[in-house]
């Protein structure tokens, strides 16, 4: 669980968050796929999710973690994202094949 926690730390997750991944080059995204990621990001912000013994929902913490291909690319991610979205995306560094493994 330390370690978990400690990689999560490293990457710039939050503890608490369901990570949505790809590790495709950013080129790969369709502007289809990329839309539908944002909806179901915000809805799950929305709606939450169900928690607890009564089954109330609770704030629902999602993140978008995306490979890094540079600052033009993820500029341009962001900008595509919006205001609603941006905040929940995370861009991981790239890594030696290896390391990724």
């Amino acid at each position: 669980e330390m370690e978990r926690k400690k990689l999560r730390e490293q990457e710039g997750l939050e503890e608490d968050a369901l990570v949505v991944a790809n590790f495709n080059g950013l080129y790969k995204i369709e502007p289809e796929s990329f839309h539908i990621w944002r909806e179901c990001i915000l809805r799950c912000k929305e709606r939450g999710r169900r928690g607890g013994a009564g089954g109330e929902r609770t704030p629902c913490n999602v993140q978008l973690w995306l490979v890094s291909e540079g600052e033009e690319s993820n500029d341009n991610i962001l900008k595509e994202a919006g205001p609603l979205l941006s905040p929940h995306i995370v861009f991981a560094q790239r890594r030696e094949f290896d390391a990724h493994i």
